[in-house]
């Protein structure tokens, strides 16, 4: 169901190691490429999304739609898909970031179609 959709956002950017679906529990629903990194990441996810809850309505930020982490070794990008799922892609330091949002943003609909 997500393979062809989330390979074509795997592929759509030079440097994209994961792409994957969660929920806001940290369960991975579905990835394509380094599944170390899902696991990695799904060990931290419901903390981290509920820490930054937190921190969007002690600053009037609202709903968190999208948030980035770049380090030195690796990016990584996280989207709300719908209220309980977040698409979230890991990628080399060098990957555009700009080009994923974007093929991310074309995809959006697609996702959605798919989780429903």
């Amino acid at each position: 169901m997500f393979n062809k959709t989330l390979e074509t956002i795997l592929k759509a950017v030079k440097g994209v190691r994961m792409v994957a679906i969660f929920d806001g529990d940290g369960f991975v629903v579905y990835n394509v490429g380094d599944e170390n990194i899902a696991d990695e990441v799904g060990a931290e996810f419901s903390s981290l999304l509920k820490y930054l809850k937190k921190i969007s309505a002690n600053l009037d930020i609202n709903s968190i739609n999208s948030f980035i982490f770049e380090g030195e070794n690796r990016k990584m990008l996280f989207k709300k898909i719908t209220e309980e799922y977040y698409v979230v892609v890991s990628m080399d330091v060098d990957a555009i970031i700009g080009k994923l949002r974007y093929v991310l943003d074309l995809m959006n609909e697609q996702l959605i179609k798919e989780l429903l």
